[in-house]
């Protein structure tokens, strides 16, 4: 059903025009803050009281304050809490009851509907089978391929947001997390994307090695993804036009030099599950559709699992006794992550995967299948010096 929206059409300025009044004036009449009336009549959002004292001041019906159009089979509005609902036709009547009955019974039916996700997920979670005996291999996991992972079936470990806690683990392995500084072949970096965008700018010249340097100092991942990956500028115009042929490789090495360099970031990857499938949630990152998204190249989508887990949020903001919006975040997160039995995963999972490796290489005390052939190949600069790794 489309989105209801209380807008109506409000002549307040016509008939203030018409009497030669100012809002000042109004507002004096009136004792309603100028600043409240302007943003309602920017809004066209008002209800019949104060119409009611602006229709006195103004010595009109209140009637005259509001837009009727001419020749509709029916007209009229309708006041629901703080709102006012306009209606030209019988159907747009009839959708605005609807509307109001369905917004009415929504915390009943959130309640019921987020019981029953909780049961299937409890049912789901009890079938699961765990091996913790099968041994890590590497060649089981295909970098360039897209998957499909049955949230029903498998030990499913997705992360997305910065703080997500999941029994007890904080799942702060995406690149644009902040507080997990480490160091990568001599340099030092506040996060890993900017370490990964670092590779893009890897050939020999001042101009490289600067912005390689200002990379290391940038604090926040997703500006550094934006000014030197994204934007048309003087930066970007100098990646390397063989960036995509060896990306992969190199973004494993800057998560394998964080698990390396960092203790609490190495910690996260060996408190998951050995036998679970690490998986980075895109789903809707950049694209309301997957075919449209890069994102299911370096992630996986499950919308299923991501509508399942917005009633739980919702449900919880309905019923939950906290009073700031902090500890009302604080309680859909927990609650949230409680849901991981539902849907189908799909896309490549680049990153999933890569954690997964270098998990699998931490656990085997060995390291990952990084290509540094590949990477010579490519004859990377680092800063003023040749990598030879």
């Amino acid at each position: 059903m489309k989105e209801l929206k209380p807008l109506i059409n409000l002549r307040i300025k016509e008939v203030m025009a018409e009497k030669a009044m100012t809002q000042k004036q109004l507002c004096a009449l009136t004792n309603i803050p100028e600043e409240s009336l302007s943003r309602q009549l920017k809004s066209g959002k008002m209800n019949l009281d104060r119409l009611a004292i602006i229709a006195q001041a103004l010595k009109v019906d209140i009637r005259d304050l509001i837009g009727l159009p001419v020749k509709k089979e029916v007209n009229g509005f309708i006041e629901y809490g703080s709102e006012i609902y306009s209606f030209q036709t019988f159907k747009r009547l009839k959708e605005i009851v609807f509307a109001l009955e369905t917004q009415i019974d929504r915390p009943k039916f959130l309640k019921e509907k987020a019981a029953n996700i909780k049961k299937i997920e409890k049912n789901n979670q009890s079938q699961i089978f765990h091996s913790t005996s099968k041994k890590l291999l590497f060649s089981e996991i295909v970098l360039d391929q897209i998957e499909e992972y049955d949230a029903t079936k498998l030990n499913c470990w997705s992360f997305r947001n910065a703080g997500d806690i999941r029994d007890g683990v904080v799942l702060d392995l995406g690149n644009m997390v902040a507080g997990y500084e480490f160091d990568m072949l001599g340099q030092h970096f506040l996060n890993s994307e900017s370490a990964y965008i670092a590779g893009a700018y890897s050939l020999e010249g001042e101009k490289y090695s600067e912005i390689q340097r200002q990379l290391s100092s940038w604090d926040n991942g997703y500006t550094a993804k934006g000014v030197f990956r994204k934007q048309n500028n003087e930066y970007t115009r100098l990646i390397r036009q063989d960036w995509n042929e060896f990306n992969i490789d190199w973004m494993m090495l800057v998560i394998w030099e964080k698990c390396k360099s960092n203790a609490t970031f190495r910690d996260i990857l060996l408190s998951i599950p050995k036998d679970a499938i690490i998986i980075e949630n895109s789903t809707n990152v950049g694209s309301d559709d997957p075919t449209k998204s890069t994102s299911i190249i370096w992630g996986c989508w499950n919308k299923e699992l991501m509508d399942a887990r917005s009633i739980i949020e919702e449900d919880i903001a309905n019923r939950t006794s906290a009073k700031t919006k902090k500890e009302i975040e604080l309680q859909q997160m927990i609650e949230r992550n409680k849901i991981n039995h539902i849907g189908v995963w799909r896309g490549k999972n680049l990153m999933g995967k890569i954690h997964k490796l270098c998990q699998i290489a931490l656990l085997t005390n060995t390291e990952p299948p990084i290509n540094y052939k590949l990477l010579r190949e490519h004859c990377m600069y680092w800063r003023y010096s040749l990598l030879t790794f």
